[in-house]
């Protein structure tokens, strides 16, 4: 077999590839043996009938459409591991020339990841932490409303007529509070904690975003088309939880499928190129994960599925563990470039 990889715009690559007679001869015997459990011939066990009646009984337009598709998937799969190309979605495969058990000529056109050129990611946290830091306060009115909500919530509970008192006699009910001030104190300190990670979770996002618009990627049709798809599907399926039908929900937007597809558009996008430049970043950071770390990842996941864990094919779940602490840590380091 020799073969020839072309590069072509918008990150993708066509592969050229010719399979001399001896590769030709094994895949036609490959081939054949696919259909000899489906041939029942007197005198022969099943599946040991001799390639030349199995020819007979299957017929060799058959036998040659079996034998491009084990060329072609064989050859195609080896050539993209062992030159570590990275695809994306299906090839498009074109036959030029096929000769039955002498030579088999084919293109196949596929897309791959694009060649990222990072921003200055490090330069770009920096400059984004200084300038970004704001003091994070907690309103005394944050402090009321909880304290009304503790109070409404615990007299709902309790089917009391009457309003509870907020006073230190109400604060010993939610722990181990001496007064009023105390639990005070410990709402205000889990209002400042939830505000303080939800604006860490915010200045990473926003940073992560910045890096991905200056950072150069020349995205494949393919992945973007794939993003909008599975914006389609997530919708569809959200809307069926809320008991609306899709194509109610379409014409009450007045709009088609399509029209959606291109609205998700350029969000398709900006997913997609954060998703590489977390990658990239991993990649050139040297981030490791550990096979420890990994199985307490799948644990973790796996117990918050609960049942629906049974219907999740193993090795995607464990392909989203990997990301899951990729992306974990990768925002770890951006993260310490911030402060």
């Amino acid at each position: 077999m020799t073969f020839k990889i072309n590069k072509l715009p918008k990150s993708k690559i066509s592969l050229s590839i010719v399979i001399g007679e001896e590769d030709m001869k094994k895949y036609a015997d490959k081939a054949a043996e696919n259909f000899a459990s489906q041939v029942s011939v007197k005198g022969f066990r099943p599946g040991k009938a001799p390639k030349e009646i199995i020819i007979q009984h299957i017929g060799q337009e058959r036998i040659n459409n079996e034998i491009l598709d084990v060329a072609v998937n064989d050859t195609y799969k080896k050539i993209i591991i062992e030159n570590k190309i990275d695809t994306v979605g299906y090839p498009e495969i074109k036959i030029v020339k096929f000769v039955p058990n002498q030579e088999l000529e084919y293109t196949a056109e596929t897309a791959i990841l694009p060649e990222i050129i990072l921003a200055d990611y490090k330069g770009i946290a920096k400059v984004t932490g200084k300038s970004e830091k704001q003091e994070i306060k907690v309103e005394e009115k944050e402090v009321e409303n909880t304290l009304k909500w503790l109070a409404d919530s615990h007299a709902q509970y309790s089917k009391l007529e009457k309003p509870l008192e907020i006073n230190d006699e109400f604060a010993k009910m939610f722990g181990k509070f001496e007064n009023l001030e105390q639990l005070k104190n410990n709402i205000r300190e889990n209002i400042l904690a939830e505000k303080k990670h939800a604006e860490k979770e915010k200045s990473r996002v926003d940073l992560i975003s910045k890096i991905a618009e200056k950072s150069k990627m020349d995205i494949p049709e393919a992945m973007i088309n794939f993003e909008t798809d599975k914006m389609i599907h997530d919708l569809k399926h959200n809307l069926e939880h809320q008991k609306v039908e899709f194509s109610k929900y379409l014409a009450d937007s007045k709009k088609t499928e399509e029209d959606l597809k291109k609205d998700f558009h350029n969000k398709a996008v900006e997913k997609i190129k954060i998703a590489l430049v977390i990658k990239e970043i991993g990649r050139a950071e040297n981030i490791k994960i550990s096979d420890e770390e990994l199985s307490k990842k799948i644990m973790e996941i796996s117990l918050s599925l609960g049942k629906e864990k049974e219907h999740i094919d193993s090795e995607r779940l464990r392909a989203y563990a990997s990301d899951v602490l990729s992306n974990e840590k990768v925002f770890g380091l951006l993260g310490g470039f911030l402060e």
